[in-house]
């Protein structure tokens, strides 16, 4: 913790902590670190003082510092590394993303402001396989862009996202900057705007690579997103297969109330 947010929550602490309010100290000191860490005082990543510290910052016992970063724990809000090179960091929030809506991820991102970036892994042109060609409904062999881009936050890697787009349909891609929303690409220059996609979710475990790739362990939770794109016309204007870390990341589904006809024709 910086030393004017530490001088910071001292001087809240001890107004707030003074008042007793009713409720059980832990539950003070806990209010107070959300405070600082929804205002930004506590950024992601930054290490939290000691529990010695931290106890004589509140003038509460360390067994009651102890609970508070239990709840905070519990919530999600931080992350605890034991040992002498350990501590206690805040944790990034979860990203939300909607089942089927495109380019929710890029504008988190620019919502999030500092810190944030998309890292291109690799954009080429290759021959669709089966697979893909189905996705997209093309012949097998059709050209493809083949785009692999990992989303960043605080320099920590969010999902892994490989997307094929037809060349035809938007032939010179790789001259735009693909950094950016490749959604906000596809309706300005090329007059295609993603309006709505298909999306099969899985949990799987992470691949050696893929663990590599994500910053996490071999055989940690993911979530797979296999998605078709479709702009105004129904043309299908990429398929591709996301990897999400279970750990950064919430799903949102709105469930409309009528079968979609497309989904039927994709439907395996």
């Amino acid at each position: 913790m910086a030393a004017g947010a530490s001088e910071s929550a001292r001087s809240r602490a001890g107004g707030r902590l003074a008042l007793r309010d009713g409720r059980p100290a832990y539950e003070l000191v806990e209010a107070e670190l959300r405070s600082l860490i929804g205002v930004g005082q506590l950024g992601i990543n930054n290490r939290l003082p000691g529990e010695r510290e931290l106890a004589a910052m509140f003038g509460v016992s360390r067994t009651t510092v102890r609970q508070a970063l239990d709840a905070l724990e519990k919530a999600d809000l931080i992350r605890r590394h034991p040992g002498r090179s350990g501590g206690t960091f805040v944790k990034p929030p979860r990203v939300s993303r909607a089942v089927g809506e495109y380019g929710g991820m890029s504008g988190w991102l620019r919502g999030q402001g500092t810190g944030t970036g998309m890292r291109v892994v690799s954009a080429k042109v290759i021959p669709s396989d089966g697979r893909v060609s189905r996705g997209l409904a093309v012949e097998p062999g059709t050209f493809v862009f083949s785009i692999i881009r990992i989303p960043l936050l605080e320099g920590e890697p969010l999902s892994v996202e490989h997307s094929y787009i037809p060349v035809e349909m938007f032939p010179d891609l790789l001259e735009q900057q693909i950094s950016d929303s490749i959604g906000e690409i596809m309706s300005s220059r090329y007059h295609r705007a993603p309006i709505r996609a298909i999306e099969w979710l899985d949990a799987v475990a992470a691949t050696p690579d893929q663990a590599s790739a994500l910053a996490v362990s071999p055989g940690t939770p993911l979530m797979s997103v296999e998605r078709v794109t479709f702009d105004e016309d129904g043309h299908r204007i990429e398929f591709a297969n996301d990897l999400f870390r279970g750990d950064r990341t919430r799903v949102i589904s709105r469930s409309p109330f009528h079968l979609d006809s497309e989904m039927a024709k994709l439907e395996r």
